[in-house]
């Protein structure tokens, strides 16, 4: 593998429901209207990256030696994030591969995986048969304890020479600290391509049916005609153990709102636990970092 050398980095409260209009209207989810958006800069800055190791040259066996493990652990200087009644439920992001710690592709994966390691305890697993997300190539991630970090990826190669990195929920859940994981992202001119902001209500104290009546009531209409709605799940028996889903707005245009049984979801047949969730993709928009530090806000 051809050698590749380290170069510069660039560097809530929940309101009370119904909450449905804000969730759908504010300028995140308006398709070409980003005047809602809080003005976001993304600052350069000098610096290293990966624990300020200093300048290094990455040799041929670095992807190998993180494969198997036996790269040095990095230090956490970083707090667990506050406490916030929404959080992020999933992230994907981008960023050109020229503003990662080393140069070539798997130099970039190396780069970004030492970042994501020093943020998350995540590190390189292997890599894929084939891409990701339309990428030519991918890498899967794994925890410290060894296990799968499932669908976690990072991949590289095409989509404008920029590089990918896929986080599900059980991987942003290790974040330990979301204003130095933003921090990171600005410095290397990340762009968030999805990103799924959640509220837990454990007890029930809102339910799907309330979504439905939300919905009913015009709560989530804009100035035009109201978005469509879709259900998923058991309507008829709602007892069943699936549990019931409620959706408003369609993924493909970038926007879509779900209500749903978590706890019947993951198999208690009793519980009231009831997740909501807005999912934002980047179709005519975009998602500013800064709602990785404030979810609670644009969620609501």
């Amino acid at each position: 593998m051809q050698k590749f050398t380290r170069i510069p980095s660039q560097r809530n409260n929940f309101p009370r429901p119904p909450f449905a209009h804000n969730v759908y209207n504010c300028g995140i989810v308006n398709a070409g209207n980003h005047g809602g958006f809080p003005s976001t800069t993304v600052r350069k800055y000098s610096g290293q990256v990966a624990g300020n190791r200093g300048a290094r040259t990455a040799g041929p066996g670095d992807l190998d030696s993180m494969q198997s493990g036996t790269l040095p652990p990095h230090s956490n200087t970083g707090g667990k994030s506050p406490t916030s009644a929404a959080f992020i439920d999933f992230l994907t992001f981008t960023f050109p591969r020229a503003a990662g710690a080393f140069e070539g592709e798997e130099g970039a994966v190396l780069g970004v995986v030492l970042e994501l390691e020093r943020h998350t305890g995540l590190t390189l697993a292997s890599e894929n048969p084939g891409g990701r997300n339309f990428y030519r190539r991918s890498w899967s991630l794994k925890t410290t304890a060894g296990s799968l970090a499932a669908g976690a990826f990072v991949a590289v190669g095409g989509n404008g020479d920029t590089v990918c990195v896929n986080l599900p929920g059980t991987s942003t859940a290790l974040v330990r600290d979301w204003s130095a994981f933003r921090s990171w992202l600005e410095g290397i001119g990340a762009k968030i391509t999805r990103v799924d902001l959640a509220h837990d209500c454990h007890e029930g104290q809102h339910t799907v049916d309330d979504a439905v009546e939300w919905y009913k009531s015009g709560q989530f209409a804009g100035q035009g005609r109201p978005p469509k709605c879709s259900q998923a799940g058991n309507w008829i028996t709602p007892d069943d153990e699936e549990g019931r889903t409620f959706y408003v707005g369609k993924r493909e245009n970038g926007k879509l709102f779900r209500a749903y049984e978590k706890g019947k979801q993951l198999g208690d047949a009793q519980s009231p636990w009831v997740r909501f969730e807005v999912e934002l993709r980047n179709q005519d928009r975009t998602i500013p970092l800064d709602v990785l530090t404030r979810p609670g806000e644009y969620l609501a």
